[in-house]
């Protein structure tokens, strides 16, 4: 049976196979009969030629290089494009013009990049560019024919969000490693901790800054684990404690990249090359000073360790950066600017020079144009790309302190003022955009007319952006010039003034410092004892928390613009009664050769006005000051918390001409505002 059943499948199976490939054959010739013509003209899908401008990013900020990408959408695509000889040549625009960026830089050519297989460029951010959308272009003339559609992008130019500096700041800082017990007090006294609070409570600063560490070497070499000579944080928190008493803050700043002392005592780091004397010096080189070069990769690191510690003490606020900079010049960057910074344009021969050699081109006459007709000369251009390239690399540095630190408490940062710190590897917005919260802006070391110009430079650049800027002066009689009228501690108000109002149009800078607690105490002083250069930083303080409509009330001091020679003359002091509701204590301050009665009195709501008499007493310091001298108030409440005490001051020019009349017009305190602040 079932040899049977098997033949009998094998035949049928036969069958219906012959019977399938019928039935098929006929199918087939029916399709084709049908729809034969429309197969035979079939076409394979075309390639993708198509291409991509985008940035490597969606946003950046002002201290870095855009990467300009054109990506080919195929292999296709691709190897068309490679066909081509032409320059691929890119640039940005914003709101639909183009943007000349750094070095006059107007296009950029993308080169091919086998790693990525794309086509690169490099794009600086614009010195403090405007933050918005910008825009991707490329010339199309250079594409080969048959390329196909172009989709081009945009970024975002952005600046770090950051918490703004209270309105009208002030801080005192004091500079070196130095006992804190060998200063006295607003009061006399023997020398002791506290008095650095004393003197920051006296003028009414909100905080005391001191140096916590350096780096240098003078007896012996410091460890590569630990490289800092410090204070003891024993004494950090014991000043603290008396800040504390008196309502005023700590911060404690670092020196980063300048050392001092012996070569042999350095610490072991990369150290940059300095210019000096139509040469290339290397650091180790130098006799006193040396700055360790910011291509250095264990200095962040090392910098975060000794801000750390500090940032554990009890009672410290924020911490600072000082010498966060290329020191003596970075000209070891040379070889890194050639081949990083786009558009740069190397001399003949540069690749065939010695390192030496290429950081002298790189060092000599480095300035920015004078005029702007001047900025398409290759050595401004060139200059100007320098000058961008090192703050660049200083901001890089500031990131990663920044980022290692952690934002354990706000970072503080003095930087350079002249031509806003380009000179020098520093740039405001850069150093913003990397971290740091209150940039405290060193207006030192220029004359009258340098000054104007130094503070027009300032304007002409911060335009309408957000930024956290602390100006600062000296107490230092030569730094003024050694000027009589106006006084030294009155020229030092006035310019510190003139900052504030004018760095920004409509926007008066945060704060103020006064540089430092020992120059004002034992510097270069002129003819004006520590007392008047204190009461004069105090009066520049009170001025800025009148801009900026923070004071907890409103005094106003009058006095004869001019006096003779033991003339009685009458001076006003006017509280205004609708901004207290308590008394103030008003105190009287004045040169020595000028007496006052009485030495003190209280203002209230419903007696808001006092009269003062005033004579000038010439003696033989007087000729020393050009007969100018000076009345000051300083004023306080009971009950205020940690109020700060305001103070106000006017100089009066003494005229020694017995038939001079007396000057009755009246001189109000220095520094009116011109601008308000906004709201």
């Amino acid at each position: 049976m079932r040899r049977f059943l098997s033949r009998s499948t094998k035949k049928h199976s036969g069958i219906f196979l012959v019977l399938f490939f019928t039935a098929t054959m006929v199918l087939g010739y029916a399709l084709w009969k049908s729809h034969g013509e429309s197969l035979v003209s079939w076409t394979p899908v075309a390639p993708d030629l198509s291409l991509q401008l985008q940035a490597g990013k969606e946003a950046y900020f002002h201290d870095e290089l855009v990467d300009i990408i054109l990506q080919p959408a195929s292999e296709d695509a691709r190897q068309l494009l490679r066909k081509s000889t032409a320059p691929l040549t890119a640039w940005v625009e914003w709101k639909g013009e183009p943007v000349v960026t750094v070095g006059e830089l107007e296009k950029v050519r993308l080169l091919f990049d086998t790693g990525s297989d794309m086509w690169r460029a490099r794009w600086p951010v614009p010195w403090n560019a405007f933050d918005g959308d910008y825009h991707l272009q490329i010339s199309t003339r250079s594409f080969p024919p048959g390329m196909g559609a172009l989709t081009k992008g945009r970024f975002q130019v952005i600046s770090r969000k950051f918490d703004p500096v209270p309105a009208g700041y002030a801080v005192l800082p004091l500079e070196g490693l130095g006992s804190f017990y060998r200063f006295r007090g607003p009061d006399g006294g023997e020398p002791h901790l506290g008095a650095m609070a004393e003197w920051a409570n006296f003028i009414g600063a909100d905080a005391v800054l001191v140096q916590g560490a350096e780096s240098s070497g003078y007896s012996k070499k410091l460890s590569s684990d630990f490289p800092w000579q410090t204070r003891s944080e024993e004494s950090v928190a014991e000043l603290a404690r008396a800040c504390r008493e008196r309502g005023v803050n700590l911060g404690v700043y670092v020196l980063c990249y300048m050392v001092g002392g012996p070569a042999k005592f350095s610490p072991d780091y990369a150290y940059g090359w300095h210019y000096e004397k139509g040469r290339p010096v290397h650091g180790l080189n130098r006799d006193v000073r040396r700055g360790i070069s910011i291509r250095d990769p264990k200095r962040p690191g090392d910098i975060v360790k000794v801000l750390d510690r500090f940032a554990a003490v009890e009672g410290v606020d924020f911490v600072g950066l000082d010498y966060i900079r290329p020191v003596f010049g970075g000209n070891e960057l040379v070889d890194d600017f050639v081949r990083e910074m786009p558009g740069v344009q190397k001399p003949a021969g540069y690749d065939g020079w010695s390192k030496e050699q290429r950081m002298s081109w790189i060092a000599r006459g480095r300035y920015i144009a004078p005029r702007a007709s001047q900025r398409q000369e290759i050595k401004f251009k060139t200059t100007d790309q320098w000058f961008w390239y090192r703050a660049h690399r200083t901001a890089g540095v500031v990131r990663k302190i920044a980022e290692g630190f952690g934002g354990k408490k706000p970072l503080w940062a003095f930087t350079l003022s002249w031509q806003k710190g380009w000179e020098h590897g520093q740039d405001p917005a850069m150093m913003r955009d990397a971290g740091v919260d209150m940039n405290a802006i060193m207006l030192y070391e220029a004359d009258a007319a340098q000054y104007r110009g130094l503070v027009s430079q300032w304007n002409n650049y911060t335009e309408n952006a957000a930024f956290n800027l602390v100006v600062g002066n000296t107490f230092d009689w030569r730094l003024h010039q050694n000027t009589l009228n106006p006084a030294g501690p009155e020229a030092m108000v006035q310019r510190t003034l003139l900052a504030v109002e004018n760095f920004q149009d409509d926007r008066p800078a945060r704060g103020i410092f006064m540089h430092d607690l020992a120059r004002a105490l034992r510097g270069v002083l002129g003819p004006y004892p520590p007392q008047e250069w204190f009461l004069a930083a105090g009066s520049a303080i009170t001025r800025v928390r009148e801009i900026h409509r923070v004071t907890p009330y409103r005094m106003r001091l009058v006095v004869p613009s001019s006096c003779t020679p033991n003339l009685p003359l009458t001076g006003t002091v006017a509280l205004d009664p609708k901004t207290t509701n308590r008394p103030v204590t008003v105190r009287f301050y004045s040169s020595a050769d000028m007496l006052l009665t009485p030495s003190s009195f209280d203002l209230t709501p419903t007696k808001s006005s006092a009269s003062f008499t005033l004579s000038w007493k010439p003696n033989e310091k007087s000729p020393l000051r050009g007969d100018r001298a000076f009345v000051a108030v300083r004023s306080s409440r009971e009950g205020g918390g940690n109020e700060r005490a305001q103070v106000h001051m006017a100089y009066i020019q003494g005229v020694r001409k017995s038939s001079f009349p007396a000057n009755q017009s009246f001189l109000k305190e220095p520094g009116v505002s011109r601008q308000r602040p906004k709201e």
